[in-house]
């Protein structure tokens, strides 16, 4: 599996990610709860907290959409205008983690007039979600003068994520940091989805993609760490149809290594990476991102 770069939780949501033949032919080796602030045990946060870390977040996501050759498709992002469609706090989770993920797809493409308009749709959303100050004027100027600029707009987007992150955590709002973590994964995974080329099956792009089953193990967990809140509980049944697709893949990591890096004391997984997978499993993949999604950004 590639090197994942382990960052806390959070959302991200920045100014702010033909068949046809046989399949062994094609073969590759290679409701509106209110948000409880509820307990948890000591043992059950920590548990959390380290798979938070290894949970890639939406500008990871989307760089990695890009460096697998994927290209720019507007059809593919949430339109802006919906961002007031959205009145429970489950849904506007779920469409901030969206527009963030959109937001720093656009951005790493430089779609200046696509990243102003998906940035006033986060800023509306983060309001209502309570993390405004991570988009507070200085954020808005800042970004609104780099917008041009990618390598510049993407560190004032992970910037964003960080500031929003530390919000959460101080008012004890991790699982609403979770949903909007998970639905950015989600709409990097269905953007990498719509961008696979079926006739051509070991592209990098959909290799990338088979390995996200790593990232929906880690999700899995997380909802089990908190299942016993109830945002959490019923947004987990909106989840689970991708994520059982992705238990279904056959992937697995040889010669794995874990090592900590003495600067940044983060803890970086390694290993080569077996890939085994089919046309047919790419269209259950592809179908199960497109069913969740539009789940996600049901107003």
């Amino acid at each position: 599996m590639n090197k994942i770069k382990l960052s806390l939780i959070g959302l991200i949501m920045l100014s702010l990610t033909g068949c046809g033949g046989d399949d062994s032919e094609n073969k590759k080796q290679v409701t509106e709860p209110i948000l409880q602030q509820t307990p948890i045990g000591e043992d059950v946060y920590e548990k959390a907290k380290d798979i938070f870390y290894a949970l890639p977040s939406p500008v990871e996501m989307t760089t990695l959409i890009k460096s697998s050759g994927g290209e720019f498709r507007k059809d593919l992002i949430l339109n802006p205008q919906r961002a007031n469609d959205y009145q429970t706090l489950q849904k506007q989770a779920f469409a901030l983690g969206v527009y963030g993920a959109d937001l720093s797809y656009s951005g790493l493409y430089e779609q200046k007039q696509d990243a102003i308009k998906l940035l006033a749709a986060a800023k509306r959303l983060a309001s209502k979600v309570g993390v405004e100050d991570a988009y507070n004027a200085e954020f808005i100027e800042r970004a609104n003068e780099n917008l041009g600029n990618r390598d510049s707009i993407m560190g004032i987007l992970t910037q964003v994520y960080w500031e929003t992150n530390s919000s959460l955590k101080e008012n004890n709002r991790n699982e609403l940091a979770m949903l909007i973590l998970g639905s950015g994964w989600v709409e990097g995974v269905y953007i990498s989805a719509e961008l696979i080329d079926l006739n051509n099956i070991d592209q990098e792009i959909a290799k990338r993609l088979v390995e996200q089953k790593f990232t929906a193990m880690q999700l899995q967990e997380l909802f089990k760490k908190y299942a016993e809140n109830d945002i959490v509980s019923e947004s987990y049944e909106v989840f689970a149809p991708l994520l059982d697709v992705f238990a279904t893949l056959n992937v697995e990591v040889k010669s794995s290594t874990m090592k900590t890096d003495d600067a940044s004391g983060k803890v970086i997984i390694g290993g080569k990476t077996e890939l085994n997978y089919t046309t047919e499993d790419l269209k259950r993949l592809m179908k199960a991102a497109k069913d969740v999604r539009a789940k996600l950004i049901e107003s």
